[in-house]
């Protein structure tokens, strides 16, 4: 098992920076995912703690020893790609036996390892087969049983289930968490994907212009994002956030929005001393309750039902906002309900500082 740690680990294409001074601690045994949009500097921080790309400055430790400049095949490393990269004239058992040969590693030994990481990835029955004739699924898992069979320190996995349909995707995540738990080999898995990002990781490490926005369990940036980029990316749907401006009313502080106003309470948020500011406000679609009277007004126009929830979507002067509404919900209800009265809980709301975008929860 191995400790990772980036010390102000810098990346430049030119003048311009991939990853920029990025402090990281990835825990011996973790599964920790590196998560953005595109250009986030996510893949560029991968090829680096691989070796595939050197470093502008900065450092990267695996326990005590520094690798920064140790080519990729001195790291004992186990990396899977987005495209399976299998040998399309080997069979499977050949695939996976590849890696030990190059290595020296006694026949014996080789056809033990690979009859053993067969079994723990179901490819038993297939490893005289080439890769045509499996499955997209199937290839990967080969991908993965050449990252594993080399028993090395740390898995980096760069999209590997891209390529997959959504059905697999959700089976291949499955596999990888099964995997890892039973390997226990510290995990470095990127993806632009943040719902395979919540569902898998340990830790999640959200990237936005090559800097770490922040580092916490799933719960942990989900329930308290530090910024706005963060509470917009993390969840689907997305985070409904509005500009509003602090006011005072009948003693409380309130923050007014173009659909409405809601209370504030100062013991939770930083305000007392910004009030006549602008501020954002985020409210997450399945926190919003439709009630009888409530704090927010809208006219929405579009219902999708999906079973045990439904989705409405209105327009405002800001842009759409997302409402989960628990059950099911018929294309009827906008008929009898053109406008629709939203209510939510104070502790459930987010308010960012409009200047920095940092959060004022206390």
């Amino acid at each position: 098992m191995t400790r990772i740690r980036l010390e102000n680990l810098t990346k430049k294409f030119g003048k311009e920076y991939a990853v920029r001074t990025l402090n990281l601690d990835i825990h011996d045994g973790e599964f920790l995912v590196l998560v953005g949009p595109s250009g986030c500097g996510k893949s560029t921080t991968l090829r680096m703690i691989a070796g595939l790309e050197t470093p502008t400055a900065g450092s990267i430790i695996f326990d005590d020893t520094a690798v920064t400049h140790l080519p990729p095949r001195q790291r004992n490393i186990g990396m899977v790609f987005q495209s399976y990269a299998l040998y399309p004239h080997m069979t499977i058992k050949e695939n996976l036996a590849f890696g030990l040969r190059l290595k020296g590693v006694d026949r014996r030994t080789i056809m033990e390892s690979v009859k053993e990481t067969a079994t723990v990835l179901g490819l038993t029955e297939h490893l005289d087969k080439k890769p045509a004739q499996l499955s997209g699924g199937q290839r990967q898992r080969v991908a993965l049983g050449r990252a594993i069979i080399r028993n090395p320190n740390c898995f980096l996995f760069d999209e590997p289930l891209s390529n997959l349909d959504a059905k697999l995707r959700v089976q291949m995540r499955a596999e990888i968490q099964r995997l890892q738990k039973r390997t226990g080999i510290t995990s470095i898995y990127v993806t632009h994907d943040q719902v395979e990002a919540m569902s898998m990781a340990n830790r999640i490490a959200i990237m936005n212009k090559g800097v770490i926005q922040q580092v916490g369990s799933p719960t942990e940036v989900y329930l308290k994002p530090k910024n706005k980029f963060v509470a917009s990316f993390i969840g689907s749907p997305e985070m409904n956030i509005l500009e509003g401006i602090l006011t005072r009313r009948d003693g409380s502080i309130v923050v007014e929005t173009p659909i409405g106003s809601k209370e504030v309470n100062p013991k939770l948020f930083d305000v007392e001393n910004r009030v006549g500011s602008k501020v954002y406000i985020g409210m997450r679609p399945e926190h919003l309750e439709i009630t009888k009277a409530g704090e927010f007004t809208l006219r929405p126009d579009v219902i999708e039902p999906l079973g045990s929830d439904t989705f409405l979507y209105a327009d405002t002067p800001q842009g759409l906002m997302a409402i989960r509404h628990k059950g099911l919900l018929t294309e009827s209800f906008l008929e009898e309900h053109p406008e629709i009265q939203l209510t939510i809980d104070e502790g459930d709301i987010h308010l960012f500082d409009f200047d920095t975008e940092l959060t004022l929860r206390i």
